[in-house]
């Protein structure tokens, strides 16, 4: 009879599997001219020449340019742009990528940078809003769009798995090798995503002109206001709806934008001002702050009246003491601006506390 045992030997070998990433980067400079004038609508892109890749087989890629926005992000009249995997015959593939515009000087500009799974021919991944599209086409934007011409740049590093099984060599456990994540990066553009495409949504925020489809966990988990909202037997739990009339809707979305996302794009003083607001109404202490610091940073003749009114409002001590600074230095030049009169009219009390300032240095110097 043949003798079928395993020699001890032979039994005491250990089969050991080895899994390796393999990956590839590639980077493209697209340039495109005369981007005002490209004949696209809502929902229609721009696509570049396709690049390739190769890890454990050839890929083909392009990035696309959204010039008008898309309905379904709710992005008309922002410039989106995505990474769009045309095709490949690899299922998946684990995709670190970074995107933005490139400005006359050759900086990064409006970055979108991430790690995501790219499923099947026809994915794509990007940030439906940019940028503003009047913004970009404004005279102010001039080093971004010169000579009318659009400069889009992508680095992408592609890796899939390439398993090889041995039974030689020393002992080794069986290690899955992958390149660090930027955690924090690909969290807050995924989190944005989820916003923006309204998928899963169970709560809706409603302005006078606008509805914002929200999750309930989300706004919680960053809003103690929220939360107690969500918690409590309250009329808005019961509608599934909230109404919101005092927050512009411009700057209510960009204040859910930063409860997903914990990013603040393009802030000028106006939405400083609404967001600071915004933000003491809804617990979001960051936001606060970094409206705050970002206000005290832009202070002028024009807006001190502005200033200080919300730091009024808001009984913050600091702010109130940033305006106060600023007017004693500036204030011949406040008293004679058409804001300094408002002020007079709707703000009586905090423009005789900024009043005090002058006599007291009078008082001081005599």
């Amino acid at each position: 009879m043949a003798d079928n045992n395993i020699s001890g030997s032979e039994s005491d070998k250990e089969l050991k599997f080895f899994s390796e990433i393999v990956t590839d980067h590639r980077s493209v400079l697209w340039t495109i001219q005369n981007f005002s004038l490209c004949p696209t609508d809502v929902d229609e892109y721009l696509q570049s020449p396709e690049f390739t890749t190769r890890s454990s087989s050839i890929t083909t890629w392009t990035v696309r340019v959204y010039p008008k926005g898309q309905t379904k992000c709710n992005s008309i009249g922002k410039v989106g742009l995505f990474l769009h995997r045309s095709f490949s015959e690899t299922e998946v593939h684990h995709v670190r990528y970074k995107m933005c515009l490139k400005d006359v000087y050759g900086r990064d500009r409006y970055v979108v940078q991430s790690e995501q799974l790219f499923r099947g021919n026809g994915t794509s991944w990007g940030r439906a809003s940019v940028i503003d599209r009047d913004l970009l086409l404004s005279p102010k934007r001039d080093e971004l769009l010169p000579n009318d011409t659009l400069r889009v740049y992508c680095e992408i590093t592609v890796g899939c798995i390439d398993g090889k099984a041995s039974t030689e060599g020393t002992k080794r456990v069986n290690s899955l090798t992958t390149p660090p994540i930027a955690c924090l990066d690909s969290l807050s553009s995924n989190f944005e995503s989820l916003y923006e495409s309204q998928r899963w949504c169970d709560f809706t925020l409603q302005t006078a002109e606008r509805v914002f489809p929200v999750h309930k966990i989300i706004l919680a988990a960053r809003s103690t206001v929220f939360a107690a909202m969500f918690e409590h037997d309250m009329q808005e739990q019961h509608n599934d709806t909230a109404l919101i009339l005092d927050i512009e809707s411009s700057i209510l979305d960009d204040m859910l934008r930063y409860i997903y996302s914990g990013t603040v794009q393009m802030l000028t003083f106006k939405k400083a001002l609404g967001l600071y607001a915004s933000a003491d109404k809804y617990n979001l202490d960051e936001l606060k702050t970094k409206c705050k610091k970002f206000m005290i940073d832009q202070i002028s003749v024009d807006n001190l009246c502005d200033v200080a009114t919300t730091a009024d409002l808001h009984s913050d001590l600091e702010l109130k003491e940033a305006a106060r600074g600023f007017f004693a230095k500036n204030a011949s030049q406040i008293l004679a601006t058409n804001s300094w009169e408002e002020l007079l009219v709707d703000r009586p009390h905090t423009a005789s506390q900024l009043l005090e300032i002058i006599a007291s240095g009078y008082t001081n110097k005599g």
